[in-house]
């Protein structure tokens, strides 16, 4: 029952002093909102997988581009992965079927791009080995954004053609909801197409772009092969980056390791261990949020001392004892962590109960409460002497 006095003093007290409670609800309030909402975005952007994305757990990428011909000796001769694709963007690509004319975001893929991935089509399908040969007629599979923003969610858009930098390609397919590539936020992407294109529809795509040693522009994105730890897998991969480098000669010498793998199911690709470099301004800003809404509340309760000093005062002559009085405050700042209730009109004060209440009293009890009080309103000394002498 005392608990439960104290918080409907604290209470009582929140509605007399309306506008301190409704500051200090609002500065902690504010301060605990944008903490929240900072922690909720890097959950989002660190944490979550890639939109569409199967197995995100088994995916890894490597930290940086490589040649055509190395992403083809990772797949094939390492042995640490399972299967593994490529992709080089994001790339620019002038829509001119749309009204006005815009720009959207690309990538060059390998056909077993969307299978490593383990993403299905919302409609028609991804790439399959019909585009596994060479200089076949342009296709795409655009993003599920794309299609519900921009092509008002047609179910016809299959067959149809898009032209891109001037050229057609026919639409395949509708990727999964959200699904905007393996690294969504480093390389977002709205149209897919094969990097087995011909070369005249996008001239990034040179025929000798895929046997040169030199043009480390394709980024890779693999599953761990059955038993095969990411540490493994990191060691055969740098082993064979580093017999390509030494066929470009011309290249400054890297030290330390060449490819470093990176998990690649989420949509920022981040280590582990390096987790704490990427959190750690986001907490000291949080931290410095939190800090200055409570020095906010702090300075307004200093500035409310003053006045409680001649309660409490009251408090402490007419017989409360400190642990109650202290009790009282802490129940109190339970609920706005800084307010508290009015002083109390009269009486003789009560041990139990959580407040001060009048009870029936002798004439000389009277008396002394009323030389208590006016020795704590008035600081007189004489008076202090008086009453010792009583």
């Amino acid at each position: 029952m005392t608990v439960f006095r104290d918080v409907r003093n604290a209470l009582r007290a929140l509605l007399a002093s309306p506008g301190f409670t409704l500051s200090a609800i609002l500065s902690i309030g504010l301060g605990i909102g944008l903490g929240t909402s900072i922690f909720s975005q890097l959950d989002a952007l660190v944490f979550k997988p890639a939109p569409g994305v199967t197995d995100p757990e088994s995916l890894v990428a490597a930290n940086r581009p490589v040649s055509f011909p190395a992403h083809e000796a990772f797949r094939d001769e390492s042995g640490q992965l399972r299967e593994a694709a490529a992709y080089m963007g994001p790339i620019a690509l002038a829509w001119k079927d749309s009204r006005p004319p815009s720009r959207i975001w690309g990538q060059f893929v390998t056909p077993n791009y969307f299978h490593v991935l383990g993403s299905t089509a919302t409609a028609g399908r991804t790439f399959d080995e019909s585009e596994s040969g060479s200089q076949i007629s342009p296709v795409a599979v655009v993003s599920e954004r794309l299609w519900r923003e921009k092509m008002n969610s047609d179910p016809a858009v299959i067959g149809t053609k898009l032209r891109l930098n001037g050229k057609p390609a026919t639409v395949v397919g509708v990727a999964a909801p959200k699904f905007q590539g393996a690294s969504p936020l480093l390389a977002p992407a709205d149209v897919f197409i094969p990097l087995t294109v011909e070369s005249s529809f996008a001239p990034e795509l040179a025929e000798t772009l895929f046997q040169d040693k030199k043009k480390t522009v394709f980024n890779v994105i693999g599953r761990l092969a059955e038993g095969v730890t990411a540490p493994q897998a990191q060691a055969a991969l740098d082993t064979v980056e580093r017999r390509f480098e030494e066929t470009r000669p011309g290249e400054p010498e890297v030290r330390g390791r060449r490819i470093t793998l990176l998990p690649g199911g989420r949509q920022l690709p981040i280590r582990d261990e390096d987790l704490g470099i990427v959190l750690g301004v986001p907490l000291v800003l949080v931290g410095l949020i939190l800090w200055i809404a409570c020095s906010n509340v702090g300075t307004m309760v200093l500035a409310r001392f003053g006045a409680r000093r001649r309660e409490i005062a009251i408090r402490l002559a007419l017989g409360a004892g400190r642990s109650r009085v202290i009790r009282q405050l802490f129940a109190r700042r339970g609920i706005t962590r800084s307010e508290d209730s009015p002083p109390c009109k009269g009486g003789v004060a009560e041990g139990r109960g959580g407040q001060v209440r009048r009870t029936p009293t002798s004439r000389s009890d009277a008396l002394r409460a009323a030389f208590r009080i006016r020795m704590v309103l008035s600081g007189d000394p004489s008076l202090k002497f008086f009453e010792n002498t009583r």
